[in-house]
C-alpha cells in the first residue's frame, strides 16, 4: 500500500511484517512445531525435570483450536513411544510418558514388572524403580484389555477402578460435555448415601461428611472394604452412575485410538495405572529434542553451573 507521508508509509510496511510474522510463528506453533518443559520426575531418568523440549504435532496429528479435532496424521502413536499429551481428565494439564501398550493389546503389572500380550517388557534403558517396597495399588495390575475403536464399554456392574478408568475416558470423548458422578451404598438391598463406620482405633466417621462422588477410586474401594468388615456383608456393594448435562449414560462407543501410559519412573509416576487410558484425541505432540535443560534444585551453584549441558540437542526415544 502506498502513502503520501514517508513515515507513515514506513511504520504501516514494519506493523505489516510484525503481523505477519506473529500469525506465522502462531500457525507453527499450532500446528508444526511446540515447545514444552517436563516439570516432574515421572519420566526419570530418560528426561528430568527442567528439561525443555520441542515437540513436533503434526506427526500425530495437530489439533484445531477450540473443537474437539484433530487435523488427519501421518502416524499415529505405537508402542513405546513418549507421548505430550493433556492429561485426560479436568484439569487439562499436559503430561509427557510413555505408551507402554495400544489398542488391542493386554497389560499386566505384577510386582514391577511389565507384561504386555503376555512378554516381559523390561524398563526402558534410563528407567528407573526407588521405591523398595511393595504397593498393591501401584505394582499390581490387570491383565486389562486396552480398548480399541467400535469397543462398547457399559457403566453398570464395574468397579471403582474401571469405573474411575471409564469415567475418564467418556472424558475425553466429550471434554466440554458437564459430566459428574453420583455413588450410593447397597447395603441390605437398600442404597444409601451415608453411613457411621465405628472403629476401636478411629471416632466414628460419617461417610457423606466428605465428598464421596469426588473420592479417588483407591479410597472407594477402601471404604467399601471397611463397610464389609463392620457389618460382615461381604455382598455390599456401590452403585456408580455417571451423568452428562443431567443424563444418566449407560454406554460408551469407543471412537478414538487407546494408549496405556506409563512413566520411566514407575514408582513415582501417576499413570494409565491410576486414571486409565489415553484417548488419541488427547494427543498433542512427538518429542523431538531437549534443546535446554536446567537443573533448579542446585541452588547452591551459579546459574550457569546449573545449565545441564551434556543434555543440550539430546533427541527423545
Amino acid at each position: 500500500m502506498k502513502f503520501k507521508n514517508k513515515t507513515i508509509e514506513s511504520i504501516y510496511n514494519n506493523l505489516e511484517a510484525v503481523v505477519v510474522a506473529f500469525i506465522l510463528a502462531m500457525i507453527i506453533r499450532q500446528f508444526i512445531i511446540a515447545a514444552y518443559k517436563i516439570p516432574t520426575g515421572s519420566m526419570e531418568n530418560t528426561l528430568l525435570v527442567g528439561d525443555f523440549l520441542l515437540g513436533t504435532k503434526f506427526i500425530w496429528g495437530a489439533k484445531v483450536p477450540f473443537v474437539n479435532y484433530k487435523l488427519p496424521a501421518f502416524s499415529h502413536v505405537k508402542r513405546g513411544d513418549i507421548v505430550i499429551f493433556k492429561s485426560p481428565f479436568p484439569p487439562y494439564l499436559e503430561f509427557v510418558k510413555r505408551a507402554v501398550a495400544v489398542s488391542g493389546d493386554t497389560v499386566y503389572y505384577h510386582e514391577k514388572k511389565l507384561y504386555i500380550n503376555g512378554k516381559f517388557v523390561p524398563l526402558p534403558p534410563e528407567g528407573k524403580n526407588v521405591d523398595p517396597f511393595y504397593r498393591p495399588i501401584r505394582d499390581e495390575f490387570g491383565p486389562f484389555v486396552v480398548p480399541k475403536i467400535g469397543d462398547v464399554i457399559k457403566y453398570d456392574s464395574l468397579n471403582p477402578r474401571s469405573f474411575e478408568f471409564f469415567k475418564n475416558l467418556y472424558w475425553q470423548h466429550y471434554p466440554d460435555h458437564n459430566l459428574y458422578v453420583k455413588r450410593t451404598f447397597v447395603i441390605d438391598g437398600k442404597e444409601t448415601d451415608s453411613y457411621i463406620y465405628k472403629s476401636v482405633n478411629l471416632p466414628p466417621l460419617e461417610i457423606n461428611s466428605i465428598n464421596f462422588d469426588t473420592l479417588q477410586w483407591y479410597f472407594i474401594e477402601d471404604i467399601l472394604k471397611y463397610l464389609r468388615e463392620d457389618k460382615g456383608d461381604s455382598s455390599i456393594y456401590i452403585k456408580q452412575v455417571l451423568y452428562d448435562n443431567g443424563v444418566k449414560v449407560d454406554s460408551l462407543v469407543v471412537k478414538y485410538r487407546c494408549y496405556f501410559m506409563m512413566g520411566d519412573n514407575r514408582d513415582l509416576s501417576q499413570d494409565s495405572r491410576f486414571w486409565g487410558v489415553l484417548a488419541d484425541n488427547m494427543v498433542l505432540a512427538k518429542p523431538l529434542i531437549i534443546y535446554f535443560s536446567f537443573d533448579g534444585e542446585s541452588v547452591n551453584k551459579s546459574f550457569f553451573e546449573r545449565i545441564r549441558w551434556g543434555r543440550i540437542g539430546r533427541f527423545i526415544n
